[in-house]
């Protein structure tokens, strides 16, 4: 299982568009889990628009393929929803039939 943890996209964005991107060095065979979080809704508008690609680059000198994409709607200040999830082969070839939406939480909640 791989992970990563992504920050605000506003903080350093020169437009007003947020973007929040996570990259791996290496690709790891076996299942991805793509997860989108409404940590904070300053704005207070609802429902909140994403769009998540998925994109995976072989090697250096190749360009980047697109693997996935998906659009989904946020409803409500922390909640996390599953986008997709799937494998990933040896070579970094999606899986055939490997591809579903089946919620898995990966934020932890630690009361303070």
């Amino acid at each position: 299982m791989f992970h990563h943890d992504v920050v605000d996209g506003r903080k350093a964005d020169a437009t007003d568009l947020n973007y929040e991107v996570s990259y791996s060095r290496g690709i790891a065979p076996g299942e991805y889990t793509i997860n989108v979080h409404l940590y904070r809704n300053s704005a207070r508008v609802l429902p909140v628009p994403v769009t998540v690609v998925t994109s995976v680059k072989k090697s250096p000198s190749e360009r980047a393929r697109q693997l996935l994409a998906s659009k989904v709607e946020l409803g409500r200040e922390g909640q996390e929803l599953t986008v997709y999830r799937f494998r990933l082969s040896e070579s970094g070839d999606l899986v055939p039939g490997s591809v579903h939406s089946l919620q898995r939480e990966l934020r932890t909640w630690r009361a303070s």
